[in-house]
């Protein structure tokens, strides 16, 4: 994973926030280790992750539609998180984000992700489902 300075970290947020905003929806994003310490003292020049279950969390909780990248965003990091269970993925969400934040699809999005990523190890020929 390629890593993050402070500028992109930001750039990123922004992003996120004109998104949200454009939905007339807010939201909260929590920063942790690595980035945030390069976010709020300047520590470090850049860091290699943020927080990953939050992020997979915030994505699954959007629930935006098949236009967005964030379904394969989502079993990518479902990959990279080793998640095998459905209802991890749904105690992430409750986990990261408050109810108000979610979008009332969420549940769909989140069993459509655990299809996807199911049906994507069958075909690579994983096992431990």
């Amino acid at each position: 994973m390629d890593k993050l300075s402070k500028e992109d970290m930001l750039s990123h947020f922004k992003e996120i926030n004109s998104r949200l905003e454009s939905m007339n929806r807010t939201g909260e994003i929590f920063v942790i280790g690595g980035a945030a310490i390069s976010l709020a003292f300047g520590g470090r020049d850049a860091t290699e992750d943020i927080d990953a279950e939050c992020l997979l969390a915030m994505k699954l909780a959007s629930a935006r539609p098949d236009t967005s990248p964030d379904m394969d965003d989502c079993l990518l990091l479902m990959e990279r998180l080793g998640i095998n269970e459905e209802k991890e993925l749904h105690n992430l969400v409750e986990l990261y984000t408050d109810e108000k934040s979610r979008d009332p699809a969420y549940r769909y999005f989140v069993t459509e992700a655990h299809i996807q990523y199911y049906q994507r190890r069958i075909e690579e020929g994983q096992k431990g489902i």
